[in-house]
């Protein structure tokens, strides 16, 4: 039986798609820059391809942050100004709404089980934001990666969970996350079981295979109280 459910933040319990395009949209306005709304789209898939080297351990954070508007600019043939990821980051702290439905979804979790959210986020972001939305107060105790000194799928992320969390055992845990490359390949890692929210119905791939996939909450419910 699950006892303890892990929850990852980012596009499973608010809507991080919806909440980068508004601060991207934001940050060019406040520097008097044009912006096409195509760049939102180029933007999201270059900030995936650098969180992804950051899960498998082929980028730092400070290469992150700074990369990804590099490679932004230059593909819509724009120089960068110096001071965009500073804006952009102040902006996306503002961004706060949660996904379709999450809020209940993470009120039934909360009823039947001890719920942790679980984040490589910036901590100075995801603060603002887990307070704001009133999340941080939705759940049990909050982990991020900055914080911790480690991030997912490190196996010293969910060590520190393990350390920190009474009781925990993972024969009794389950991560819910919707990045292959760092909740559910983590959770394999850790042995816990793990579900796979895909929201986007992307493609599977990696070596990582989820327990459990859907895009629907209440199948995920149904999922883990058969556990």
């Amino acid at each position: 039986m699950i006892t303890t459910v892990l929850i990852d933040v980012d596009d499973t319990l608010l809507d991080f798609t919806l909440g980068e395009r508004i601060a991207l949209r934001l940050s060019f306005e406040q520097l008097s820059l044009p912006f096409d709304p195509v760049y939102a789209s180029i933007y999201h898939d270059v900030n995936e391809t650098w969180w992804r080297r950051y899960d498998m351990g082929e980028a730092t954070i400070q290469q992150v942050l700074i990369e990804r508007f590099v490679d932004l600019f230059r593909r819509i043939g724009r120089p960068m100004p110096l001071q965009f990821a500073g804006i952009y980051e102040e902006n996306l702290r503002a961004q706060h709404a949660f996904v379709l439905g999450a809020k209940g979804f993470l009120s039934r979790l909360r009823a039947a089980y001890r719920v942790y959210a679980v984040s490589n986020g910036r901590a100075s972001v995801q603060e603002r934001r887990l307070r704001e939305s009133g999340l941080g107060r939705m759940v049990d105790g909050v982990f991020v990666s900055e914080t911790i000194g480690f991030h997912k799928p490190q196996p010293q992320f969910f060590e520190y969970i393990a350390r920190s969390v009474e009781g925990y055992s993972p024969a009794t845990t389950v991560i819910v996350g919707d990045s292959l490359s760092s909740d559910i390949a983590g959770g394999v890692a850790a042995g816990i079981r793990t579900v796979w929210y895909n929201r986007f119905h992307k493609p599977l791939v990696g070596d990582s295979v989820p327990d459990f996939t859907s895009d629907d909450f209440h199948a995920i419910e149904r999922y883990i109280a058969s556990l």
